[in-house]
């Protein structure tokens, strides 16, 4: 996604938040995908566009694959609220 894009797309989101507490979730295929580096990105142009009397909390839906010890102490440092996606085979995850 280029950067202009992820900018506008952020700048939107806060713009048309009625609330002082705006959420971003971040979930569809694999965001991890996206990069650490891009979520260092996210959270910078955030901050840039946010009120000081907006807060902005993060979460993010995974299957979790791709965490290793930087991405866990970036979204721990972040509060990132973490789902995981948990699925196995269907005699189990059906259940």
């Amino acid at each position: 996604m280029p950067d202009e894009i992820l900018e506008a797309y952020i700048v939107q989101h806060i713009e048309a938040s009625t609330d002082k507490v705006i959420s971003f979730c971040w979930h569809g295929g694999e965001p991890t995908l996206f990069g650490l580096d891009s979520f260092r990105k996210i959270i910078g142009l955030q901050r840039k566009h946010q009120l000081s009397t907006q807060r902005i909390v993060n979460g993010i839906q995974t299957h979790g694959t791709l965490l290793d010890e930087q991405w866990c102490r970036f979204l721990a440092g972040e509060n990132f609220a973490v789902g995981l996606s948990l699925d196995g085979p269907r005699e189990i995850h059906d259940k």
